[in-house]
């Protein structure tokens, strides 16, 4: 796996930050694929994604965040947990899509 540092706030496309293009992307995943890719793009110093993983569209209300709370990184038991069993659904499908060819 192709680990990349990417400053946080950095703008990346049509002045957007990184956060943002990723945001779209996983929705966009979870749309077409029933997965969220950006499960898997994780703070280097907790190894789980930031607050506003908890803003994408889909996400149970149990877990939904408001955008006052994107910004927050600590995570509870509870989160850190649906986050596994996402990045797991995650190297789950990328393990499928690879035996497929």
């Amino acid at each position: 796996m192709r680990v990349c540092h990417v400053p946080r706030g950095q703008l990346i496309h049509n002045g957007k930050a990184v956060g943002d293009v990723v945001g779209e992307i996983s929705e966009w995943t979870w749309d077409t694929w029933g997965i969220y890719l950006s499960a898997i793009v994780v703070r280097k110093n907790t190894a789980y994604p930031g607050g506003g993983f908890f803003g994408l569209k889909g996400i149970p209300t149990t877990f939904a965040r408001g955008e006052e709370g994107w910004s927050d990184r600590r995570l509870t038991a509870d989160e850190k947990g649906f986050l596994r069993k996402r990045q797991q659904e995650v190297f789950a499908w990328a393990k499928r899509r690879k035996s497929i060819g």
